[in-house]
């Protein structure tokens, strides 16, 4: 289990203990889901086709990074979900259309 450093503001500025500050891990796990969140929030809207190769590298490229994550971290759970997600995403990236759409 991976331990964190607490750090909170004062108004003098000083740290203490309370919010946890963030790690590589944890930029990289948010910035994996915002790419995940926004090509499902795009297609959503009509933005974007679950058909395109943008649609299929935002989710490859942003379910790689969660995967990563999941495997520093040691959870099996979403080392399967983001790992089978990123793979599939991978090869819809590679042979679009070979998967079917809605």
């Amino acid at each position: 289990m991976q331990s964190y450093r607490y750090v909170l503001l004062t108004v003098s500025g000083t740290p203490s203990a309370g919010i946890p500050d963030m790690d590589t891990l944890q930029v990289l796990s948010l910035l994996g889901a915002v790419q995940v969140l926004f090509a499902y929030i795009a297609s959503q809207a009509g933005r974007m086709s679950l058909a395109s190769r943008r649609y299929s590298a935002l989710n490859a490229l942003g379910s790689g990074l969660l995967a990563y994550v999941a495997l520093r971290e040691v959870n099996y759970g979403f080392i399967l979900l983001e790992g089978v997600w990123a793979l599939v995403s991978v090869y819809a990236l590679l042979f679009p259309g070979r998967l079917g759409t809605h």
